[in-house]
């Protein structure tokens, strides 16, 4: 069994990480275009999660459905992957 080292892991993972946020951007793009997002709210908030990796603050917003808000987006993340 061929062992990998450091480095190559990295790499590995790192293109990992890009296939699936094309995945995701796709995904929102769609969804944006079928009228489901207005703007590139969406887009945002996927990009903000994939890069901070916290699921717990995923919307902004401090309105009073953020928090049903935040329910639907991890959702849609946790189907979309």
């Amino acid at each position: 069994m061929n062992s990998l080292n450091y480095s190559e892991i990295l790499i590995n993972l790192q293109s990992l990480k890009e296939v699936l946020l094309a995945i995701l951007m796709r995904n929102a793009c769609w969804m944006k275009e079928i009228g489901l997002f207005k703007r590139n709210a969406y887009q945002s908030r996927l990009l903000k999660i994939w890069r901070t990796g916290n699921l717990q603050n995923i919307s902004t917003s401090q309105s009073a459905c953020s928090k049903g808000k935040k329910r639907k987006d991890r959702k849609l993340l946790y189907a979309m992957i």
